[in-house]
């Protein structure tokens, strides 16, 4: 067998039981079927909503999609005039809604999510 195939063969099968635990990680609640990726956010505080508002718009009276994606999970539902833009007031009800987060949430990556290989 040559080298190559030799590492192909050891990282297959490394990589067999990392995708074991993939399948757990839906939660403990049986109950909830709900898929997670259609799950909303935590609503947050008026104090946090407005907080983000004033990061985010930097002075403005409105806030572009461009600008709201970082922090609006759902710029159409988030948007009741559907006009491409947030007031302060569409944006502090959508963040009542659970539809806002901070731009930090995002943008945090654990560190064990990392994989280095080393070359020899």
């Amino acid at each position: 067998m040559t080298t190559i195939a030799l590492k192909i063969a050891i990282i297959a099968g490394l990589g067999v039981p990392l995708s074991f635990g993939t399948a757990f990680a839906g939660g403990s609640d049986p109950s909830n079927t709900e898929p997670l990726s259609s799950q909303s956010d935590p609503v947050l505080g008026e104090s946090d909503c407005q907080a983000i508002w004033s990061g985010a718009a930097a002075g403005e009276d409105r806030l572009s999609y461009e600008k709201a994606t970082p922090y609006i999970t759902d710029l159409q539902a988030a948007d009741p005039d559907s006009d491409g833009y947030f007031n302060k007031t569409e944006f502090m009800d959508a963040c009542q809604k659970g539809l806002v987060h901070s731009a930090s949430q995002d943008t945090a990556i654990p560190q064990r999510s990392h994989v280095m290989l080393r070359k020899r």
